[in-house]
């Protein structure tokens, strides 16, 4: 007997299904996955949290099956189907019998070629736990185990063939040695027909007590059509009931009503959640050149943020004005030529400038191939983010630090006033620099143009679009972007644009019913006037609000 579901975002079990166009809203099952990931993680949760569950519960079906020996159960599985073989046969003991197809391989190897896969695939703190892919077949031991590979998988396979060493040296030392094997076909990715017939003398040896060596029969394949479970071909249609994004919307509900965070305690709880390192070490920087223009001059700077990370920056120095200036450290999505323009108006006002490329932006940005760039379209640098979650970071983090570490360059230029450093923060350069400001308190006034309004927000859209570079695991449980503009009280903050989970504009007036807490704790210092909500109105640009925010700085 063979019994096989559909997991989440797959199949029937599509999670962002959209009726008109009959198939996810975001296409494929992987970036679906990291959507869905993503909110997720933000309640402190896990994707394959449900998946793994399904699978469970796909055996309790299995065992009330009068036809079945209970003694007699193994899981296959090709892809993410070998991807939950491995997670549920360690999680499970009721599974007697494994064999992953298309998987098993070794981290270090993954990170050094195609990098990290969906959220399903990518467990925060893995590798800091000093976990990886043996640890599955550790799970399962002494049971009977194969890995199925393919030479020419995108997952490596001396990965595979490392992972498999090892654990022959664990089974042989636990008198197990023949329950763990391999076979590799010279093949790409996929359950195919080589890999099939090893399966079958696999589980006919462990399961049955004979090899299975017989040809595989001919098959008449049943159409999609046919193989349907419901009316509609769609779970959410035919029968409606729970998804992971309604139970990732109660789970808000509750964390909202337990949510305990003081604060006074806010930096400390952000410094532990985004797990922020403050810089250490001397400033090092070194210089690249100069390019003079009227009135200013622009130095080519680059500055190490922590060891062997590197951030190229532009300081923009004016030629008059005091002899201690104010300044402005700028960062945006686009990196720092994209922004020369604002860049200049600061300069041009007086103001110096430092604007940066934090990592994955601008010269730091790392091409992708064709494959993941539907992921950056949705995600941003993913495979930074990712493998940054893998060994205990977070981006928004190590971008922080970033910006913290362009503070120490400005405050110790001989141009620069210290008490008059200023931050200037546009769209993925935002977020970061709110964590900054909260975290650093040398930033005396911020300008935060087209940041995400809410966390929360992200929870109940079903789609969102370069939001995970700012998640970080079980944000929700202690605090809301909100809660974090009101940490700077009493400080200048001005936000501008804010943005709906898919980059979306919103009014200003929506956004002030977003911040109310925030406007409260101003209130509350005696600060009501410091914090400036603006938007873009009648198809005018933001303009205006630079020139106050730089008279203001001025």
């Amino acid at each position: 007997m063979a019994l096989a579901w559909d997991p989440v975002g797959q199949g029937e079990r599509l999670q962002i299904f959209d009726e008109d166009l009959r198939e996810s809203k975001v296409g494929n099952s992987t970036t679906e996955h990291t959507v869905v990931g993503t909110q997720c993680m933000l309640v402190g949760d896990h994707l394959a949290r449900y998946t793994i569950w399904d699978g469970m519960r796909a055996l309790d079906y299995l065992f009330s099956r009068k036809e079945v020996d209970p003694a007699r159960i193994g899981l296959t599985g090709n892809s993410g189907g070998g991807t939950h073989t491995a997670y549920i046969a360690a999680l499970d003991d009721r599974i007697q019998v494994a064999a992953p197809s298309c998987y098993i391989t070794s981290w270090h190897l993954m990170l050094d070629t195609i990098g990290p896969q969906d959220a399903e695939q990518t467990f925060p703190l893995w590798l800091q736990e000093g976990l990886d892919y043996p640890d599955y077949l550790y799970a399962f031991a002494p049971k009977p185990y194969l890995l199925l590979s393919a030479i020419r998988d995108f997952f490596p396979i001396a990965g595979a063939r490392e992972t498999l060493a090892e654990a022959e040296r664990v089974y042989a030392a636990i008198g197990e040695r023949e329950k763990v094997g391999m076979f590799e076909a010279d093949d790409g990715h996929g359950y195919n027909k080589s890999r099939r017939l090893a399966a079958y003398d696999w589980f006919g040896r462990w399961l049955k007590g004979a090899r299975d060596t017989d040809p595989e029969p001919q098959i008449e394949m049943a159409t999609p059509e046919e193989l349907r479970c419901t009316a509609t071909g769609q779970v959410s249609t035919s029968l409606g009931g729970e998804s992971v994004f309604t139970l990732n919307q109660k789970r808000l509900a509750q964390l909202k009503a337990s949510r305990l965070t003081r604060p006074a305690d806010l930096p400390g709880k952000v410094r532990e959640v985004i797990r922020y390192e403050p810089p250490s070490g001397p400033l090092q920087v070194t210089s690249y050149g100069v390019i003079t223009r009227s009135g200013y001059r622009i130095e080519k700077l680059i500055y190490e943020s922590e060891p062997g990370i590197f951030i190229p920056s532009l300081l923009y120095v004016p030629d008059a004005g005091a002899s201690k200036k104010a300044a402005v450290l700028m960062v945006t999505g686009d990196g720092k030529a994209a922004s020369a323009s604002e860049a200049e108006q600061f300069a041009a006002s007086g103001t110096v400038v430092l604007s940066i490329d934090m990592r994955g932006t601008g010269e730091t940005r790392v091409d992708t191939d064709v494959n993941s760039r539907e992921f950056d379209h949705y995600f941003g640098d993913f495979n930074n983010i990712m493998t940054a979650l893998l060994v205990g970071k977070t981006m928004a983090g190590m971008r922080a630090l970033d910006i913290s570490r362009g503070v120490d360059v400005l405050t110790s230029g001989k141009e620069v006033d210290p008490n008059q450093v200023y931050g200037y923060g546009k769209d993925e350069g935002a977020l970061p620099l709110l964590y900054a400001t909260v975290l650093d308190g040398r930033i005396r006034r911020v300008m935060l143009d087209g940041m995400l309004v809410s966390y929360e927000s992200v929870v109940n859209s079903r789609v969102s679009r370069r939001i995970l570079e700012g998640v970080a695991p079980g944000m929700l449980k202690y605090y809301d972007l909100q809660d974090l503009v009101a940490a700077t009280a009493p400080r200048d903050v001005w936000i501008v644009n804010g943005t709906d989970p898919m980059g979306h504009e919103l009014p200003a007036s929506e956004v002030t019913k977003e911040y109310r807490r925030a406007l409260e704790a101003f209130s509350q210092q005696g600060a009501a006037q410091a914090i400036h909500i603006k938007d873009r109105r009648l198809g005018q640009d933001t303009t205006p609000f630079y020139r106050e925010f730089t008279a203001a700085v001025r």
